[in-house]
């Protein structure tokens, strides 16, 4: 299903974005800290791990980090240009 979205434009200020997701292994650490719910997936720990936006909202914090805005979001999977 393709849906079309009105255009707008986004004021996004500097920002830093990881250029790969978050893995089983520092997911599992998160879970071992106590800072993450459970389980985690099996498989290769450099594997990006499945979750819920609370659990990556949990996960990111654990890493010191966040997860982008809606906006942020949009700016950078825009690309560069």
């Amino acid at each position: 299903l393709f849906r079309s979205v009105a255009a707008r434009e986004l004021h996004v200020g500097a920002l830093e974005v990881d250029a790969y997701e978050l893995d089983l292994e520092t997911h599992a650490k998160c879970v071992q800290a106590g800072a993450c719910r459970g389980p985690v997936d099996r498989g290769d720990p450099g594997r990006a791990s499945t979750m819920t936006f609370d659990e990556a909202h949990a996960l990111c914090a654990f890493t010191g980090a966040r997860l982008p805005t809606d906006d942020e979001w949009t700016f950078v999977s825009m690309g560069p240009s």
